[in-house]
């Protein structure tokens, strides 16, 4: 479980730092997010299942939806689901253990 968090937090500031970079890219007005912070939140709300798009600057509107499909598959769909498999692996171990211990 650890190791599932630590790759999902590396994604999810990975992520953050794309697109604090992208919004650095606009013009004063028009950034989407205000520092490592607040990018870092949108991440993490991504991950969760904010789909709010509306934001997105002026500067590289493609290549800002791309990365929002890219996060949303990679940290919904394949982490989550990496998850589950890990949660259901450590079920069945518990289960074994309590046939054998005679529960």
């Amino acid at each position: 479980m650890k190791e599932f968090l630590v790759v999902l937090m590396l994604a999810i500031v990975a992520f953050s730092d794309t697109y604090r970079t992208i919004s650095d890219a606009n013009e004063e007005g028009h950034k989407f997010v205000d520092g490592s912070f607040d990018s870092f939140l949108m991440a993490y709300k991504m991950a969760l299942g904010d789909f709010n798009t509306d934001e997105f600057g002026e500067v590289a509107i493609p290549m800002c939806i791309f990365f929002f499909f890219l996060c949303t598959v990679f940290n919904m769909i394949v982490m989550f689901n990496l998850l589950i498999a890990i949660i259901s692996e450590t079920f069945t171990n518990v289960n074994e253990n309590a046939i054998f211990a005679g529960f």
